[in-house]
């Protein structure tokens, strides 16, 4: 009779373990993935670096616009955000306005050494008359060293937010919107094609110890968590526009 009792108790606990199992599989394959393409990207050059250098196929974002964001980081003269190592936390905000050169803001916390913000922005040089229609792109690239104290309140903050664990289709999400009201009018998309309302489109990229994630948000909404960090970030490089609550 023991013996039975013993079998039956270890089909019990067999069975458990495997409905934990499964019960755990969901959330596992909730997590956030980290990009590799397999490749040193490292020794490549700019010219040289893909797409999935950049963004890896699994990372939510469809290819047109990969190539999209990849094309204007490189105009920024931007790298792959994994390039900053395994040791170490990075988030860059990527604003791809409408009418307006892109721009970008990264934070990056290593575990050892200095916390830096750096920006990136394409802008022109002034106008040596009236007439002068000819001016040169310039790209202004402040480099930012954060005290310990700075570092700190930045570092609670985007951990507040949660980043790594937003849902990546929540009601700031960006593309694609099928159909919207705007201006008093509907707008709807019948034929499947996306459509866009017009503003900064932002690409927010976060890098934990090999774990990274992508979301593309909306134009700026003050209740948007990770748009007011974007916010703090560009005031820091002095990117935000005087008077205003951000980039349109």
């Amino acid at each position: 009779m023991s013996a039975m009792i013993s079998s039956r108790h270890k089909q019990t606990t067999l069975k458990a373990a495997a409905l934990l199992v499964l019960a755990l599989v969901p959330l596992t394959s909730c997590a956030p993935a980290s990009p590799s393409s397999g490749k040193d990207t490292a020794k490549l050059s700019l010219e040289e670096l893909d797409v999935s250098d950049y963004f890896a196929r699994d990372s939510g974002v469809d290819l047109k616009d990969r190539v999209y964001f990849v094309s204007a980081l490189k105009e920024l003269h931007e790298r792959p955000l994994n390039e900053v190592g395994r040791k170490g936390v990075a988030y860059r905000f990527i604003a791809l306005p409408s009418f307006y050169k892109p721009l970008c803001v990264t934070a990056y916390f290593p575990d050892d050494g200095e916390s830096l913000i750096t920006g990136k922005q394409i802008i022109f040089e002034p106008r040596a008359g009236k007439s002068d229609s000819s001016r040169r792109q310039i790209l202004k690239a402040p480099k930012i060293q954060l005290s310990d104290e700075k570092a700190a309140a930045f570092k609670k903050a985007f951990k507040q937010v949660n980043f790594f664990w937003l849902d990546q289709y929540d009601q700031y999400t960006r593309p694609p919107l099928f159909e919207f009201d705007f201006n008093g009018r509907h707008f709807s998309s019948p034929t499947g094609d996306w459509c866009i309302k017009d503003g900064t489109l932002w690409v927010v990229e976060g890098w934990d110890h090999g774990v990274y994630r992508v979301l593309q948000r909306q134009i700026l909404s003050d209740d948007d968590p990770v748009q007011q960090l974007a916010n703090s970030l560009l005031t820091e490089c002095k990117f935000l526009p005087e008077n205003t609550g951000g980039i349109y």
